[in-house]
């Protein structure tokens, strides 16, 4: 059984190496909202909402009402026989893309410092369709999928991190 802690995603993702300054390092999954979306339901007691920049909502929570959502915006967006994002987040640790699991990743405190920063990725709605079903976001709204760049956020290390090191970000990022 695994923790939802980023130690344990560190022994999994990892694989025993360092990681370099700016590597990406892991991505954000969930449900995509634009601002004039409702989200406040799936929002009560829910620490995995992420606010981009651009006042997009991400909610990367893998269960309840947020989990319901997700699955159901996922199979409405099929496209023929592939699916047009990752659904396999939502029953960790049995994961299709391993990186899809940044919405975890634990703040960081005075004695450790941030390892991690947060990177809002627009990726093209021209990505191959045999590759989308790797990208573990969706957006709520029918009406942007396929028409809008599909939003992540993607965890970026800012210095080297060693193996066995914790990744740790700021929850209190500020886009400059």
């Amino acid at each position: 059984m695994c923790k939802e802690t980023s130690e344990i995603l560190w022994c999994r993702i990892a694989v025993g190496s360092c990681i370099h300054v700016w590597f990406l390092r892991i991505i954000t999954s969930g449900t995509v909202y634009t601002p004039s979306e409702p989200i406040l339901i799936q929002s009560l007691h829910n620490p995995f909402v992420f606010r981009c920049a651009d006042s997009l909502f991400i909610d990367g929570k893998r269960t309840g009402i947020s989990k319901w959502i997700y699955r159901s915006c996922a199979y409405r967006d099929v496209i023929g026989a592939s699916m047009s994002c990752d659904v396999s987040w939502l029953h960790a640790p049995c994961v299709l893309n391993p990186l899809a699991v940044g919405q975890i990743v634990n703040n960081h405190t005075k004695e450790l410092e941030a390892n991690v920063e947060y990177l809002e990725v627009d990726i093209p709605s021209s990505f191959p369709l045999s590759w989308r079903r790797f990208i573990p976001n969706v957006y709520y709204g029918a009406h942007c999928a396929g028409q809008m760049p599909i939003r992540t956020v993607a965890l970026v290390a800012v210095r080297d991190i060693h193996p066995g090191e914790e990744l740790l970000s700021s929850y209190l990022t500020l886009i400059t």
